[in-house]
């Protein structure tokens, strides 16, 4: 199955989720430990939320189509000139992130691209700035254009097994 181009993207996408599973389960106990006021507890599990979400990031940048960078280049070449682009962008961005009122994440994604570049400055932000306003962040964050980009893992299969044994 190693060669298999199904069984590779299936078993990225799993891994990804279950590391995503293991660092909102952190992400929740330092939003406890905060609320208890035990500040070094809501450190260890917040930097231990953070540290999950980067690794899950390279996962999905190996996948056929769980990159941000699709999404966005796809919104982008509906646009004429830079202008439109930029506005086709924001409405991307827009529809998987902070788009929905009250209802927080109801279209959160498992991309590469948008764990490292939305997700974690949010949790970082949310934990450990204090006065954080949210609402504008991700307003902004909607209106930038482009993201960054990152190397996949060289294998990632095998990384994404590492990953899972060791979480």
């Amino acid at each position: 199955m190693k060669d298999n181009k199904l069984y590779k993207e299936d078993a990225i996408e799993f891994a990804a989720m279950y590391l995503g599973v293991k660092a909102d389960e952190q992400y929740r106990e330092a939003l406890r430990s905060d609320s208890t006021g035990d500040a070094a507890q809501k450190k260890a599990a917040g930097d231990l939320a953070i540290r999950l979400l980067l690794q899950t990031d390279s996962l999905p940048e190996s996948h056929a189509t769980y990159r941000l960078q699709n999404w966005v280049e796809l919104a982008r070449r509906h646009g004429s000139g830079k202008t439109l682009k930029d506005y086709y962008e924001s409405n991307a961005k827009r529809l998987i992130t902070s788009w929905g009122g009250t209802i927080d994440d109801y279209a959160a994604r498992i991309w590469s691209g948008l764990i490292r570049d939305y997700y974690v400055p949010r949790v970082k932000q949310t934990l450990f700035k204090t006065g954080f306003d949210r609402k504008s962040w991700e307003e902004q964050w909607v209106k930038k254009a482009g993201i960054s980009s990152i190397k996949p893992y060289a294998a990632p299969v095998k990384k994404a097994a590492q990953l899972v044994n060791e979480n």
